[in-house]
Formats: structure tokens, C-alpha cells, sequence
């Protein structure tokens, strides 16, 4: 039974965290809204989104409105699903224009106001129909009386149960804890298929179900509907009792998603208040409805675009210094867009200037620190002719190509789909669920969505997540598919939501035909669906059985699908693989990448051999199907079946095809003829780019997944004018890509639309008073009074059913005032705390401004080292304790937003962090080139714990190596070294390095300069290898230098590991030597301690080290042993798991330093010292580090908390005794079980007469 349908047209909500709608709309999306509502409301803040609901309803002055509150209290039903069974009620006596519901809590707010069908026709927007209320009064519900509950609701509507696409869940109906709410919830969408089509959600999980967050999860429901979106529940493990939940449709995603429905058919979500001794409750099912106004400033506020233009480099320089000048004055989100749209009311009065630069960032904080880099980026990139760039999108070029050639659009392969590919696209493109329900009736299934972001009740393992991606990737038809609809969605973005069009176009492989899809040649992508989908080509002719190079090779039905053809990636000149390949029958070269960069496809045997041959590195492709080879030749006619469509559209660009590396002809079966040609031949990708710059093309942007044409174009146009940039980069930011194209297409001189972007946004609401009826169950009707409307309604209307007794509660402008105020010196509490942690990068660019108007005065100097003594931070301490913490993008930006959630290589933390700050950085993010440099400093505690915990007052060598390193891993993570293969999921190591100590300071208090600079970076069979070289410096005086070398590997390599002696047992001299007479020391023994760690009288520093730095346990000493027979030390360590180093190297990757390895070597040679009586004979013995001497190391393994102990050994091979002085020297290597994996020679310690 059908009942009255009300509509959802206005609301309003603020939270802590979320002071407007669109704030919490935004929080709900991104997954980062908290909720910690009390019972108790704010009249002000009630009254300010009562008033907020109805402005944003449209509702006009005159309108009788009833507001109903929601409480609690006694007498009065504390129930959302109640409160709006009364509106209905009111709405469907035609008793008010509108009905608003609201409801407060401590220091939260909100109110939606409500319409009937007829009523809201006028209205601007249209959030939701309220399709069905059920309310229960049942304190203590069973789960079969939750089941009925549910069957109830929906004999309300005429929807089927199946048809839910979203559930959110309030109060006890936790869906982290087993509870009979939750278990009526599974009962009443339980099915046979248990397919997961139902998402599921809790705003407050588990806490009360006050009238706030009742409310609040109401608007996070409808505003799902409104934006078409699954919210994300960032902090979901998954449920108590997963077993429980089989055969339910429910899934939960850590990460938002769209929400697509089929053409014609309505989103459905259900909203879920189970009753409590405290109230009653019920069930709220909603539907999404058409809606004049769907507003979106999502892009607007997920990053800000700047452009600069002017004449000269100087007037570029002073107009960024201006922009610089004008974000410190920044506070609030509002004043930042202000700068930013009179950035680009500058820019468009001046966009006929020379040059563009173009800011891009997520907020204030990024713009100023691209503006950092910006003086010096832009001044060199004057000099060397060359682009500028930084890893969140700025960029500049000093040769805008625009007017000499033209725009091309580039469409790649069928096979670049990934998982979470466009995952934010309709989020901030909203427009587009419009643009392309006329294209596809189905959307989501056409573009693969259930594999493009699977479903799953709890996270995905990282097993699971490289199941689906492969699960992805075996689905030949939907990757082809799904590459249409993102060349079209991306296309589509750029052309009629930013007005750049294209003179040319190309595709790669099938990217040819997404080419003619998405710029309307073509437009029956339903038919054309149908077509693939239904057609064996990619499903048994030539992917799975691969039935057409059986047929023509004759290859056996019994032999495997995987057997006879395989597909490689080789790094090779294309000549020599060209000249090899042809010495195998069955193996064919099938497509040109680059220069040096082709795939092989055919017999696997016959690859390897080909292989082998050319001695290359070679990768197997991530599909197997079967393209562009002469054996699939007899399928031509079924492709061109395939590619015939009709001609609906003739626009004004030129199509370039592979098929004859020319102008395709815009008609129906030339086009067929072409593209099938170009399907069943090699193609030469090269060879094209090439034809269609010679034409004229300049500038290439690549609109579809990934980026793997914009790198092949950089290649192939190497030396030659031209910019290549894509649409898409996996693992990047989806609004800081669109925005780091459109500034690079800005630089460059193409008109582009940009006024969406700055908007005005909405005037700030003026307080009014509002009259506010009393509670659900006390209701009353008022009229809500504002300036110049009619007088209050003096005889309100009261329903029979309603309490007759009950007090108006007005409230008082003067408290409103009050109430803000309070708020707002909170707020400007936040923004100098904020501002304050700005201080020191604002500091540099003053500098820099400062420097650059000197150049403009004509007194421009060149910078000296005492000039640069003490240039505050680009990277200060903060942002290296969020990379240390395993958050890069807060401190690299939104280049590393791919990592959240994940494991990646970082640098150490806690009391193992020994940077901070970094001062000064060049070198271009993404371009691994040798020259990248770095500077950093670290402040030196005067009472730092390895001071306290060291034998004297110097500092440990570990320490001294770990300032000198720590530094490459930073340089290595701006470069963007992880991100070079954002699959990988890599672990950093340092392999080996050599550092020689020039003099030994005193550092206490004072601050260590550090700079690093990258000598090589290769990339080989899916290893990063790197080698930096190291300088520190104390009051610009070197005392420490040398080189070292990282590693990128994944986790099989390392423990592959065969350690230094190819995985063959290497025996410690100690145990290959049975006959030497040594003497055992258990550390931990008290008589031992009292020896070796106090310290004898008046010679204080005369002992072995204490606290963290203590790693041995035992040692045993030869006194003419080791191989040099001048000594010999023995020592063994417990590996305990719950060591200090784990936690603190690196986050979630515990594996001990390679300094403590040399540490605890130090440490038994200390031990040797003490019990050799080596510098017993100086008053005041202090052990230090050995002047003007080199240590070298290498590592070959790791010590990780799951090893159970380690050994090392060191053989003296010199002990030198001068006045006032004793030197030993040694050479050493450590075992874990019987493999020796660290080697160190030139390990020494210093004895030297304390003055």
C-alpha cells in the first residue's frame, strides 16, 4: 500500500569539523567527518540552520511553516522516523507550506525542511522523496521484529526490497557489533544469490541514537542519494561475526564511490533508527528524484588553480610575489577562493601576455610552498629554456607552443584500466551521470564498475586487491569497454566543461576507436556494447581458448589456453628485436612503444629465446589476448562487423589511424575497413606521433587511463618542441591531475574555460529570529518571522492528535550574536596556531621576494653560503614526522595520495628521526636525474638520549651515520622514486656506503648541515637502485662525508636475500676455530656489568654504553686471534620484537638499522678495549670516534622482529698507541642464523685523554 510521498527540499547542518552543508557533504565523501553530538542543544546554532533549511528550500517569506524539534525528554518520543511521520501527517492535511525538522545537540545542529510533491515543484532543488516512515515503539526489539518492521516500510512503497542500494544504520544497530537489531537487518535482506548490492553505513556507530545524530545520519543518507554516491567508512575492519552476514547483499567501502543505477530506475537507500527504553524508532526509506539544481563546488574546493600572466620574467616574478603577498593574508577556505578568482580576473585581463605561470594546490598551505619553489623554478627555467614543474601540478614554460602548433588528443590502448581508475570523477564532475545516461542506458555496467571498485564486506587484503585487479585484467571486453568510457568521460571534461578542443586526434591500438567514440563520430554505444559483448572475438577467438590461433597453428583443444601464446614488454632497440624475432616462426613483433620499447606476442618458448638473444629487459604484458599479429589476420571480417557504425557527427578534427599512418576518412566502411586493418597488423606508434607532428601537433593530452602515451611521446619527440601531459596518472589525485593539465595547456597559450572554477560562492545567510515549536509530541505550527514578513501567526493551528499544551520558544538576536563570537575567537585561536606553523616558510619566500626585487632594481646578487645560513624550512619538522608517520601526501601533497591506507617506504621516526628540517631541494619530482640535490639540517639536542645514554659526551657512530642518510631517503621520496611504480609495493634498504669522519666537533646544541646529492638512479627488473653522496657540515666547516647506495625492492627480493657470500654458510672464525682459547663475557651478568658498564673512579667515561645503544648480550674475546692474530672479538644479541628500533624503523616495516649493526660492533670492540686494558694508561679515558678515518659497509640482508638472534665478529687488525691517544681498528660482519649479511671494514673505536 502506497502512502503519501513527501520531498526532502531544503537542509542544513553544522558539526564539529562541518559548518555547512556542503562541508559536511564533502567530510561524508572524503570519510573524515566525526561525530560527537550530547543531548543538549544550542537555540542560536538551531535557529541558524532552521533558517538555513528554508533558504536553501527556497521557501518564500509569506509561507506557514511548521518547525518541529526533536528532544528528549519525557513525554516527548526522541525519534527521528516519528517527527517525520507527524510532518507527513501535517504536510497531508494541507496544515503548511512546508515542514521543518530539526534537532541540536552539544555544539551541533541541523534541519531539513519538507514539501509535498506539489509543493516542492517550485522548489530549486530536490534532495530525496520519502517514500515510506514505519515507526516501533518496541523498546527491545527481537531481530524477527526488526524483519517486520522492514516488511512493514516497504508495503508502503512500490518498490521491491532487492531494489536497496544504500543502508545507514543509527544507534545500537552497530555493524561492528552482533546485536538483535543488526541480526533483524540480515533477516530482512537475506537472499539465495547474496550478491553484494547493497552498501552499508554508520555515522555514529555504536553511540547513543540522540536526536542529533538521528538527524545527522537522515542528511548523510539523503545527501548520498542527492550526490549519487556510496560514502566511505574509512575506520570499517570489518564485522564481529562475518559468517553471519552470508547470503546478505551488504558490502562496506573504506573509500567513497559512485553510485550508478540503470536509466530509468531510482536510487534507493533506507535509513535505520532502532527503538531504545529512551524512544521510539523506525525505518525511513527514500528514493533519489530528478532535481532542477544538483550544486557542486566539490572542484572548487578539492584544490585551487592560479594563473599568472604577464610580459616579461620580472613582471612574472613580481606578480607572483603579489600572490604570495596576498595567501599570508588568508584565514579561512572563503578568502582563499577570493585570492584565487581575482587571480583569474587578472588573468583574464592580461591572458594575451607572453607568459603564464600557473599555481596548483590543495590549499593555502601547498600554493605557498609551490611558491617557494617558484622564484628560483621560474628564474631557471628562463635560463635553460626548459619547463618548470612540481609534483602537485604548478608548472611553467618560457617557450609557449601554442601558436606554433597545434593541439592533439591522444586515446590509449583498450588494456589500461586498473582498479579505482575515475573513482572521484563523477564526484567532482557531477554533470557527467547527465551527460552520459544518453550514452549508456547502463552505465555502471558498462564501465565494469563491480571490477573497477570491488565490493567486499570487509577491507581487501592486499592479496585480495591484486585478485581483483587480476580479475580486471581478465575481462578483455570490459577493459576495452571501460577505455571507451573513460576516453569519453575525459574528453567530454575537457571539451564542454573547459573548452579546449582539439585540431587533431590519435589513438594507440583500440584507443583508435574510443577516438571516434568520444568525439561523436560515433554514438550508438549501447548497440555498439551489445556488439562486443555478444561477439566471440575477445571472449574465445582471440582471448580465454584463443579459437583463431588454434585454427591457424593447429594447436591441439587439449593444450592449455596459457601454452602457446604469451605477450612480453621488452626495453630493446626496436631493430635488433625486430631482426630476432623474425628468426621465430611463431612469434610476432606486434607493437612499437618507442624507440626502445616494443611488445613481442606468440609462442612463449620462442619469446624467451628472443629473450635470451638480446640480452633485455622484458616484462610479461598484463594480457594475453591476442592483437595486431599477422596469425589473427582470418578474424578481419568479424572486426569489421564490429567497427561499423554510422557516421553521426563530422567534427572539425583530423583523425590519425596506424592503419595507413594518416587523416582517417569520415565515413562508415572506410572507417570499418581502416580500423580492422589496424587491428590485425603491427603497430607502429612511433611512426604515427611522428606523421602527426610533422602535421603540425605540439601539444599532446592523453584522455584515457594511466599515462603510458605521454611517457612514449616524450621519447619519441625527445629534443624536439612539444609538451605531452595526461589526464590520468594512477595513484594521483583526480582534481590536481585536471588541474595540473589545464596549467600546463594555460602555459602553453590554449584558451581554456575556466569561470567554473571561481564561482562566487553563496552569500553568508543573516541571522533571523525564528519562533521554535516545542518537541515531538508538544508540536506546534509557527510561521517563521524575518524582516518585512506579515506578523507571527497569532491562532496557530493544532492537529487533534498534538498536545494542546506547550511554550513557544523564541530566541534572542543578542544570544545569536554572543554565541558567534564565541565561535569565532575559538576559530581565530586555530588559524594563529595554524599561522604560526607557516612562519618559517613564510620567512624563506619573504627572502626570496625580497632577493628577486633586488634583481628588479638591477642589484640582483648571487647567493653566498653565508647568505644562505639560516633560510628556514621548505619542509619543516612536522611535515617530516607525517612522512615518518607514514603520510606522505602531508608532506609531499596529493602526489603520494595513493599510498593512504598503504604500506610505503619512508624515513624513520621517533627517536630515530634525526632531520629537522629541509632547506633547500632541486631537482624535478618524477625525473630520477643525476644532479638532484638536497640540504637539510638537524638541530642537535645539547641532552639528546644518545648523549645521556653514550659513555662520554660524543656522538655515537650510528647517529653520526644516520644524519648523513636519512636525508637520501627524503631526496629519493621527493623525487618520486615510489611513485615511478606505484604497483610495487616497495621497502627501502640501504645496500652499502662509505663514510670518512674529517674531524669529531662537539655538537651539542648546534645544528648539523646535511647535503645530499643523487649520482644514479637505474631502474632494472622492477628495482630501484640509487647512489647520493653526503656531506655534513657544523658552521659551514665539513667534518663528515662520503657516498652510500638505496634499494627499491619488493618484499620477495628481500627475503630472497642469499646474504654477502651467494647463500653458502660462512662459519665466524670463532666457531671455524675450535682450538682458540677465548674468554666469555655474559653482559648481562652483574659481576660483568659492575666491570664493563660503571665506570671506574675519575675516569667517568671509561665504559660501555647503556640504555638503547646496549645491543649485545654476550661476547667472547681472543686476545692473538681473528685473521690478523692481533685480536678477536665474538659477540651475540637476542632479537627481542618489542626493541625501541622496530617501532621506529620504519613505520609498518620494523627491520633494524644497518647503523646499530655497526653500533653493536663498536660496542664489542669497546668490550675488547676495556678487557685488553687498552688505554688504561691515560688519566681520564674517553671513548670517541677515530679522526681523519673511513668506514666502510655493505649489507646483504636484515635483521627483522620475527629473527630470533644474531652474531657478529671483529677481527683488530691494527691498534696504534700515540700520547694521549689509543686507536683500534677492525674488520667485521654480522650473521643471522648462518648467513652473513652485514659486512664492515674500517670499524674502529678512539681512546683518547679527556682534557
Amino acid at each position: 500500500m502506497s502512502s503519501l510521498k513527501i520531498v526532502v527540499v531544503g537542509m542544513d547542518v553544522r558539526l564539529a569539523g562541518a559548518g555547512d552543508l556542503d562541508a559536511f557533504a564533502r567530510g561524508l565523501y572524503a570519510g573524515n567527518v566525526s561525530f560527537d553530538a550530547g543531548d543538549s542543544g544550542d537555540d542560536a546554532a538551531l535557529a541558524s540552520v532552521i533558517e538555513g533549511a528554508l533558504d536553501d528550500a527556497g521557501i518564500p517569506l509569506e509561507a506557514e511553516v511548521a518547525v518541529l524539534t526533536v528532544e528528549a525528554g519525557e513525554g516527548a518520543p526522541a525519534s527521528l522516523p516519528e517527527a517525520l511521520a507527524s510532518a507527513r501527517q501535517w504536510l497531508a492535511g494541507g496544515d503548511a507550506d512546508a515542514v521543518v525538522v530539526a534537532a541540536g545537540g552539544a555544539g551541533s545542529a541541523g534541519a531539513v525542511a519538507l514539501q509535498t510533491p506539489a509543493q516542492a515543484a517550485a522548489a530549486p532543488r530536490r534532495y530525496a522523496v520519502l517514500e515510506a516512515v514505519e515507526v516501533t515503539a518496541e523498546a527491545r526489539p527481537t531481530p524477527e521484529a526488526v524483519a517486520a518492521l522492514y516488511r512493514r516500510a516497504w508495503l508502503q512503497t512500490d518498490l521491491p526490497p532487492a531494489s536497496l542500494g544504500y543502508l545507514e544504520l543509527a544507534g545500537d544497530a552497530d555493524p561492528r557489533r552482533e546485536s538483535a537489531p543488526l541480526e533483524g537487518v540480515r533477516r530482512a535482506y537475506r537472499t539465495a544469490g547474496g550478491a553484494l548490492t547493497c552498501g552499508l553505513g554508520a555515522l555514529a556507530p555504536g553511540g547513543a541514537a540522540t536526536p542529533m545524530a538521528q538527524l545527522a545520519g537522515f542528511i548523510k543518507t539523503v545527501l548520498c542519494l542527492h550526490q549519487r554516491f556510496i560514502p566511505a567508512q574509512p575506520e570499517w575492519q570489518g564485522p564481529e561475526a562475518p559468517e553471519r552476514w552470508e547470503g546478505t547483499p551488504f558490502y562496506v567501502d573504506v573509500a567513497s564511490r559512485p553510485w550508478f543505477v540503470p536509466t530509468g530506475e531510482r536510487r534507493v537507500a533506507a535509513f535505520h533508527v532502532p527503538a531504545s527504553p529512551q524512544g521510539s524508532g523506525g525505518v525511513v526509506i527514500l528514493t533519489d528524484t530528478p532535481s532542477p539544481r544538483r550544486d557542486s563546488r566539490d572542484l572548487q574546493h578539492a584544490a585551487c588553480l592560479l594563473p599568472l600572466a604577464a610580459e616579461s620574467q620580472a613582471a612574472l616574478l613580481a606578480r607572483l610575489a603579489e600572490v604570495w603577498e596576498a595567501l599570508t593574508d588568508v584565514r579561512t577556505e572563503a578568502e582563499l577562493h577570493a585570492v584565487a578568482r581575482r587571480c583569474y580576473e587578472t588573468y583574464r585581463e592580461t591572458r594575451a601576455a607572453r607568459y603564464t605561470l600557473c599555481l596548483v594546490g590543495e590549499d593555502r598551505d601547498a600554493l605557498l610552498r609551490d611558491i617557494a619553489f617558484a622564484f628560483e623554478g621560474v628564474a631557471r627555467a628562463f635560463e635553460t629554456q626548459q619547463p618548470w614543474q612540481t609534483p602537485g601540478g604548478s608548472y611553467f614554460t618560457p617557450r609557449p607552443l601554442a601558436g606554433e602548433g597545434a593541439v592533439a588528443f591522444v586515446y590509449p590502448g583498450a588494456f589500461n584500466a586498473y582498479p579505482n581508475l575515475g573513482r572521484d570523477l563523477f564526484r567532482l564532475f557531477p554533470q557527467l551521470h547527465e551527460r552520459f545516461e544518453e550514452a549508456a542506458s547502463d552505465l555502471g555496467n558498462v564501465m565494469g564498475e563491480r571490477l573497477l571498485y570491488p565490493r567486499s564486506l570487509a577491507p581487501l587484503s592486499r592479496a585480495e586487491q591484486r585478485a581483483a585487479e587480476e580479475a580486471l585484467l581478465a575481462q578483455p571486453v570490459t577493459l576495452i569497454e571501460t577505455g571507451t568510457i573513460f576516453a569519453m568521460l575525459f574528453t567530454s571534461i575537457l571539451r564542454d566543461d573547459f573548452g579546449v578542443r582539439p585540431a587533431v586526434a590519435l589513438g594507440y591500438s583500440l584507443g583508435e576507436a574510443s577516438m571516434l567514440w568520444a568525439n561523436g563520430v560515433w554514438q550508438d554505444a549501447e548497440a555498439s556494447s551489445r556488439l562486443w559483448r555478444h561477439s566471440p572475438l575477445f571472449r574465445t577467438r582471440l582471448a580465454g581458448p584463443k579459437e583463431a590461433i588454434r585454427e591457424a597453428w593447429g594447436i591441439a583443444p587439449t593444450v592449455e589456453d596459457d601454452a602457446f601464446w604469451h605477450t612480453y614488454l621488452l626495453k630493446a632497440p626496436v631493430d635488433a628485436v625486430r631482426t630476432q624475432a623474425a628468426q621465430e616462426p611463431r612469434v610476432e613483433l606486434t607493437i612499437i612503444n618507442a624507440p626502445d620499447e616494443c611488445i613481442i606476442g606468440g609462442d612463449p618458448a620462442g619469446c624467451q629465446r628472443v629473450i635470451q638473444a638480446l640480452g633485455c629487459h622484458a616484462l610479461p604484458a598484463p594480457y594475453d589476448a591476442v592483437i595486431h599479429a599477422g596469425a589473427m589476420r582470418l578474424e578481419r571480417p568479424a572486426l569489421v562487423e564490429l567497427y561499423t557504425h554510422a557516421v553521426r557527427r563530422r567534427p572539425s578534427v583530423v583523425f590519425y589511424s596506424a592503419a595507413g599512418y594518416a587523416p582517417l576518412t569520415l565515413e562508415s566502411p572506410a572507417l570499418a575497413r581502416a580500423l580492422a586493418d589496424m587491428t590485425c597488423h603491427a603497430v607502429d606508434f612511433p611512426r604515427l606521433v611522428r606523421r602527426v607532428y610533422a602535421d603540425g601537433a605540439r601539444l599532446f593530452v592523453e584522455v584515457g587511463p594511466q599515462r603510458t602515451c605521454t611517457r612514449w611521446i616524450e621519447r619519441i619527440l625527445a629534443g624536439q618542441p612539444h609538451a605531452a601531459v595526461a589526464m590520468d596518472k594512477k595513484g594521483a589525485a583526480t582534481a590536481l591531475q585536471v588541474f595540473g593539465v589545464l596549467a600546463q595547456l594555460l602555459s602553453h597559450g590554449v584558451a581554456v574555460e575556466m569561470g567554473q572554477l571561481y564561482a562566487p560562492e553563496a552569500p553568508a545567510l543573516a541571522f533571523h529570529e525564528i519562533p521554535v515549536a516545542a518537541p515531538v509530541g508538544a508540536l506546534e505550527a509557527v510561521q517563521a518571522e524575518r524582516p518585512g514578513s506579515p506578523s507571527p501567526l497569532t491562532a496557530p493551528f493544532r492537529p487533534a492528535a498534538m498536545r494542546e499544551s506547550f511554550d513557544l520558544v523564541y530566541h534572542a538576536y543578542e544570544d545569536a550574536t554572543q554565541h558567534c563570537q564565541r565561535l569565532a575567537e575559538a576559530h581565530s585561536a586555530f588559524l594563529q596556531a595554524r599561522q604560526t606553523a607557516l612562519r618559517e616558510t613564510g620567512a624563506l619566500i619573504r627572502w626570496q621576494i625580497d632577493a628577486y626585487r633586488q634583481w628588479l632594481n638591477g642589484s640582483r646578487n648571487r647567493e653566498t653560503p653565508s647568505d644562505r645560513a639560516g633560510r628556514q624550512a621548505l619542509f619543516d619538522e612536522a611535515a617530516l614526522q607525517a612522512f615518518a608517520a607514514g603520510a606522505p601526501e602531508r608532506c609531499f601533497g596529493s602526489a603520494y595520495a595513493a599510498f593512504a591506507g598503504r604500506r610505503l617506504p619512508c624515513i624513520p621516526n621517533g627517536d630515530l628521526l634525526l632531520m629537522s628540517r629541509i632547506v633547500e631541494v632541486t631537482g624535478e619530482p618524477g625525473a630520477l636525474q643525476p644532479g638532484a640535490s638536497l640540504v637539510g639540517e638537524y638541530d642537535v639536542p645539547a641532552d639528546a638520549w644518545f648523549y645521556r645514554q653514550n659513555a662520554a659526551p660524543a656522538m655515537p657512530y650510528a647517529v653520526l651515520m644516520e644524519i648523513a642518510l636519512q636525508p637520501c631517503g627524503f631526496l629519493s621520496a621527493y623525487l618520486g622514486s615510489a611513485l615511478s611504480c606505484p604497483k610495487s609495493d616497495f621497502y627501502f634498504r640501504n645496500l652499502d656506503g662509505a663514510g670518512r669522519l674529517l674531524w669529531e666537533p662537539d655538537l651539542r646544541g648546534r645544528t648539523v648541515t646535511n647535503r645530499v646529492r643523487l649520482l644514479s638512479s637505474t631502474t632494472l627488473g622492477g628495482v630501484i637502485l640509487q647512489r647520493f653522496a653526503f656531506t655534513l657540515a657544523c658552521e659551514e666547516k665539513t667534518f663528515y662525508e662520503g657516498e652510500a647506495s638505496f634499494g627499491y625492492f619488493e618484499a620477495a627480493a628481500l627475503q630472497s636475500q642469499a646474504g654477502l657470500d651467494s647463500g653458502q654458510t660462512t662459519l665466524p672464525w670463532y666457531k671455524a676455530h675450535a682450538e682458540a682459547t677465548a674468554e666469555g663475557l655474559e653482559l648481562r651478568d652483574p659481576a660483568v656489568r659492575q666491570r664493563y658498564y660503571v665506570a671506574p673512579a675519575g675516569r667517568p667515561h671509561y665504559r660501555l654504553v647503556e640504555g638503547q645503544l646496549d645491543l649485545l648480550e654476550r661476547v667472547c674475546l681472543v686476545a692473538d686471534g681473528g685473521q690478523h692474530g692481533r685480536g678477536y672479538v665474538y659477540a651475540e644479541a637476542i632479537v627481542d620484537p618489542r626493541a625501541w628500533f622496530f617501532k621506529n624503523h620504519f613505520y609498518q616495516d620494523p627491520v633494524m638499522p644497518g647503523s646499530l649493526g655497526v653500533q653493536a660492533i663498536q660496542q664489542a670492540l669497546q668490550a675488547y678495549a676495556i678487557h685488553e686494558g687498552l688505554g688504561a694508561g691515560l688519566r681520564y679515558p674517553t671513548f670517541t670516534q677515530i679522526p681523519d678515518h673511513q668506514v666502510s659497509w655493505k649489507y646483504r640482508g636484515q635483521i627483522q622482529p620475527e629473527d630470533r638472534a644474531l652474531a657478529l665478529e671483529a677481527h683488530v687488525r691494527e691498534v696504534r698507541e700515540r700520547p694521549g691517544e689509543v686507536t683500534l681498528v677492525g674488520d667485521a660482519s654480522l650473521w643471522k642464523a648462518d648467513r652473513r649479511i652485514y659486512e664492515v671494514n674500517g670499524a674502529g673505536i678512539c681512546i683518547r685523554e679527556k682534557v
